[in-house]
């Protein structure tokens, strides 16, 4: 599990995508990334996740998305992710 906070934005992508990288790499399955307390994330943010899960799906992984924040579910939604990712209302959900 990869757990974020604050605000997932140009200047927080390159850590995030490198902690993506290593939990993918490592071969963990499925990767679940907890967004409870994460406030904003932009589209670099969002570009992390989608190349997160096509890399996640090439080894034969998944990537889950916990996402208990209305506001942040609904970025999701607008982008249409919601529809080619996994995403969850709670870690309980995303784990299970």
């Amino acid at each position: 599990m990869l757990a974020a906070s604050g605000e997932i934005d140009i200047a927080a992508v390159p850590t995030f995508r490198d902690h993506l990288r290593r939990l993918v790499d490592d071969g963990a399955a499925p990767i679940v990334i907890d967004l409870s307390d994460v406030r904003f994330i932009d589209s670099a943010g969002l570009r992390v996740l989608v190349d997160g899960l096509t890399r996640a799906r090439r080894r034969d992984s998944d990537l889950r998305v916990a996402c208990p924040s209305a506001s942040l579910r609904r970025t999701f939604e607008i982008s249409g992710l919601d529809k080619v990712m996994n995403v969850h209302d709670s870690v309980e959900d995303a784990t299970s």
